[in-house]
């Protein structure tokens, strides 16, 4: 990114998002998840990523940018364009799944975290992205995706999605 923007170039077409977004090979690349997870779009990067895209012609119709609920509190400074979605899980049912997932990646929720989300779902009309139905199979998984696709007028990428999805799981959940 500081490459193209230093140089007022756009990324490379066609520049392989799939490659880019797989998830089994993150630790081999990265040496740990943190650092995976760091490398990727930020909400402390969110006006380089826009001036990015315009030096892309405005090829990308949406920036998905992270921001957990203390950093969305505290630093993160909307736009105008912005839209709001955030992650919708189960937690009867996933919520050991989480606190295993916690533990290995050595991730704990910050003071009043939940309490800050909550705020923040409200205050900015956010919408789900439920992640429960893309845990939950295949075909639930494509039923959600198809929806958010919709919701926020993208064109979807099924096989692509699909795969990613696949090789997100096999780490993540199977893992």
């Amino acid at each position: 990114m500081d490459h193209h923007i230093g140089h007022g170039t756009s990324l490379p077409d066609p520049f392989d998002r799939l490659t880019n977004y797989q998830f089994s090979q993150a630790k081999q690349e990265f040496g740990q998840w943190q650092k995976f997870h760091q490398a990727y779009a930020d909400f402390s990067n969110n006006s380089q990523y826009r001036l990015l895209n315009l030096f892309c012609g405005l090829r990308y119709s949406r920036i998905v940018i992270p921001v957990h609920p203390c950093e969305f509190v505290s630093q993160f400074v909307p736009t105008d364009d912005c839209e709001f979605y955030y992650v919708d899980l189960d937690l009867d049912r996933w919520g050991q799944w989480i606190q295993d997932q916690q533990q290995k990646l050595k991730f704990y929720n910050r003071e009043n975290e939940p309490e800050k989300f909550d705020r923040c779902k409200k205050l900015y009309n956010m919408k789900p992205i439920n992640l429960t139905k893309m845990l939950e199979s295949e075909t639930s998984f494509i039923q959600e995706y198809l929806a958010i696709c919709s919701q926020m007028l993208i064109t979807p990428l099924l096989d692509q999605a699909l795969w990613l999805r696949q090789d997100w799981y096999s780490v993540r959940v199977q893992g």
